[in-house]
């Protein structure tokens, strides 16, 4: 088995060779490097190819990458057909990134997976399909939602139906907030158009000051009966609220199909 230098060696030579094929003299002019199906387990630090934008990595024997370290413009990466168990740290600097290729390999672990990509606010194609974490229960919707910005997610095209059943699968406070909050639809004509008011009901009454003490004063002795003349006066107010220890995380509702999603509803009564 070659070591770390044999495989340096084989990427820099088939490099100067690229170079030389499109008359490239400088690194900084390089922004392609294709080192496709050439069964590396190692690839050579790019760090001498800053303006480095499109690499082909794919149908080798690679099981870490550690060669992009200095490479912050690459916009389109392709590491399919691989060997590839963790991309933890090796990804996440990759800001620019359009277009990244990881169908074919060993990656197990969905939300370690998706925390590469957090930063990766260009990326629009992204493969993952042949991986053991695609056979996981709500992969797609799962990764649609972490990724807003993909629009093709494993050869298919991102429709607005899966975005909004993602939404619902794991954004379920704010996507509670929406459909209850009225004023997000369009409006028709003003409120009095729909809903008529009662000339006759006033939310307060105007009162003079001596007739509202005489109001709050109790008009009997009798305890029992001037508690029951003081209820009548005052208001009774009923306050529902969900009951969101009971609501299942988003993670839970990922691994587990049959927990319930129907929040409970409690209510408190005020006078």
């Amino acid at each position: 088995m070659a070591d770390i230098c044999d495989w340096s060696r084989i990427c820099e030579k088939a490099i100067k060779q690229q170079k030389k094929s499109r008359g490239i003299k400088r690194d900084h002019d390089v922004t392609e490097i294709c080192l496709h199906e050439r069964k590396l387990e190692g690839v050579c630090d790019l760090k001498n190819y800053l303006n480095l934008q499109f690499l082909w990595l794919s149908n080798n024997r690679l099981r870490r990458i550690q060669c992009l370290t200095h490479n912050y413009r690459v916009t389109e990466l392709h590491l399919q057909y691989n060997l590839l168990k963790d991309i933890s740290g090796s990804l996440s600097h990759l800001t620019q990134l359009r277009v990244l290729m990881l169908q074919g390999n060993q990656l197990a672990d969905l939300e370690k997976v998706i925390k590469e990509f957090r930063k990766m606010q260009s990326l629009e194609i992204l493969n993952m399909f042949d991986n053991p974490l695609a056979q996981e229960t709500d992969y797609r919707h799962y990764t649609i939602f972490c990724l807003p910005s993909v629009t093709i997610l494993d050869r298919k095209e991102v429709q607005s139906k899966e975005r909004e059943m993602a939404r619902k699968g794991y954004d379920q406070r704010n996507e509670m907030v929406r459909e209850t909050i009225a004023f997000l639809r369009r409006s028709q004509g003003p409120p009095d158009l729909y809903y008529k008011q009662n000339p006759q009901m006033r939310l307060t009454t105007p009162i003079a000051l001596r007739e509202h003490y005489s109001m709050c004063r109790p008009s009997t002795a009798e305890l029992d009966e001037a508690f029951e003349n003081r209820v009548k006066t005052k208001a009774m107010w009923t306050y529902n609220y969900f009951n969101w220890q009971k609501i299942p995380s988003p993670h839970e509702r990922r691994t587990n199909r049959n927990v319930t999603i129907e929040p409970e509803i409690l209510s408190a009564g005020f006078k």
